[in-house]
């Protein structure tokens, strides 16, 4: 049986890299050996985690009172409940070991959860008890697109079924700005450690947003944000994504 002990921890490598402490010991070489080939890769996981935070209060002050961290990871930092307060808060991984970690620290909590899923199953997400899919959601998807192959369909349905007024924040890593051999050494490494990295442009990163009405990228050292590297809009009355944050009408 394999565990948390000898797999590794994609959360947990992120979380080493901006200096938490939700990691395990094999994390920790998969994130020393990504710092000596991409030395600003604790660079972008830190550009990234501000760019949610921001995000997150640009959803609270846009009106939004319910927030969905998709693909969440281990609570680095600060979590998205404690940016936001007065907000439910769904927490969605696919690890359980990520979801226990969120579980843990969320336990006083009357208005977060954390559950045990793939954000591409958004049927599942969105009945969750905690959203109400008659309300502006806002949707996080911090550092995580670029572990999903395929997740336009997905992003699509997230933007029919949310309500006008909806908002999508999102952060993607791009090996564009690397060499070649810089390149080439970190697909070897994910390839050793069953990591699974799209390694997409710029121009495909906003394309995965297309549903939704991107307000520009974010460039982050070593990829793109949109709330779309930035924020966003549907017309009509609203969603925008990408880091980007965008909103819905």
């Amino acid at each position: 049986m394999t565990t948390a002990l000898d797999s590794v921890l994609t959360a947990g490598v992120y979380d080493h890299l901006l200096g938490g402490g939700y990691n395990f010991a094999l994390d920790r070489v998969v994130a020393t050996r990504i710092l000596k080939i991409a030395p600003q890769a604790r660079t972008w996981a830190r550009a990234s985690r501000s760019f949610v935070r921001e995000a997150v209060l640009r959803m609270v002050a846009a009106g939004v009172r319910q927030i969905i961290d998709l693909g969440c990871g281990v609570p680095s930092v600060i979590a998205t409940h404690e940016i936001a307060p007065t907000c439910r808060v769904l927490y969605v991984d696919t690890d359980p070991v990520v979801v226990e970690c969120n579980r843990l620290h969320i336990r006083n909590q009357l208005i977060a959860d954390a559950v045990q899923a793939d954000l591409r199953d958004v049927g599942a997400v969105m009945r969750h008890w905690l959203i109400d899919p008659d309300e502006p959601v806002g949707l996080l998807m911090g550092a995580v697109l670029h572990h999903v192959p395929d997740p336009t369909s997905a992003i699509t349905e997230y933007r029919a079924r949310c309500a006008p007024g909806s908002l999508l924040a999102a952060s993607h890593v791009s090996g564009e700005r690397l060499s070649p051999v810089q390149r080439q050494q970190l697909a070897r490494l994910f390839s050793r450690f069953g990591i699974t990295v799209a390694d997409r442009n710029s121009a495909q990163f906003a394309r995965l947003l297309g549903a939704w009405e991107p307000s520009g990228l974010l460039p982050l050292p070593l990829g793109y944000a949109t709330v779309a590297g930035g924020v966003g809009s549907r017309p009509g009355g609203g969603v925008r994504a990408a880091a980007a944050v965008e909103r819905q009408a």
